[in-house]
């Protein structure tokens, strides 16, 4: 049996960033996984999906946010900074809690 995903959004900059989320929203607390930046999510993205279901499965609860301009993110790349990609990080922690 595999953990059921959840697509969600937050709102940064104006625009609707996209975020992977597993597990219930009434748990107690949430692990927010930071993606790698470019060719490193490539390789890294099952990995990361694997460990948020397996949390699921414990009871917890994960959230993994899109960056802007990077995945789904219809945000031009050219216009993010590594300070805009902070920001937007702590923008998903806050909104998802």
């Amino acid at each position: 049996m595999s953990a059921k995903p959840a697509h969600l959004y937050y709102e940064f900059a104006g625009r609707r960033e996209y975020c992977l989320g597993f597990g219930d929203a009434a748990a107690a607390r949430t692990v927010m996984f930071v993606p790698p930046l470019f060719d490193e999510m490539n390789r890294t993205r099952a990995m990361l999906v694997a460990a948020m279901r397996d949390l699921s499965w414990r009871g917890g609860r994960s959230m993994l946010p899109d960056l802007p301009g990077c995945n789904e993110s219809a945000s031009p790349i050219e216009e993010q900074t590594v300070e805009s990609w902070r920001a937007a990080m702590a923008t998903a922690a806050e909104h998802f809690g």
